[in-house]
């Protein structure tokens, strides 16, 4: 799993790419948590625009990630969300939780 991490006028971007499964989460997950306590973010943005598999792994890492930014009441983005993973998001309700916007509709 690659992740790559920046930061740009207050926004966390994480672009995540390859399989978000049990094997990789845990240390995407650490990645994230570490990029938002040392910039204490306004924003996170999950991008998982190469993200072509998700299983519920990327469920908890998302509620995780939530749960970090309301604790310093920033803004969680999920964005270019690709058709399987969005299927199992979909499936869980997690769009009643999270900000997501698929490709198609980032497209928009």
């Amino acid at each position: 799993m690659g992740i790559e991490v920046n930061l740009e006028r207050g926004r966390l971007r994480v672009a995540l790419s390859g399989d978000l499964d049990h094997h990789n989460a845990r240390n995407s997950m650490e990645v994230i948590k570490r990029g938002i306590d040392t910039n204490l973010p306004a924003v996170l943005e999950i991008d998982l625009q190469d993200v072509g598999f998700a299983d519920s792994s990327a469920f908890a890492l998302l509620v995780r990630s939530k749960k970090l930014m309301d604790e310093l009441n920033g803004k969680l983005q999920v964005v270019n969300v690709q058709s399987q993973p969005m299927k199992l998001l979909n499936a869980a309700k997690i769009g009643r939780l999270l900000e997501i916007t698929s490709t198609k509709e980032a497209q928009e």
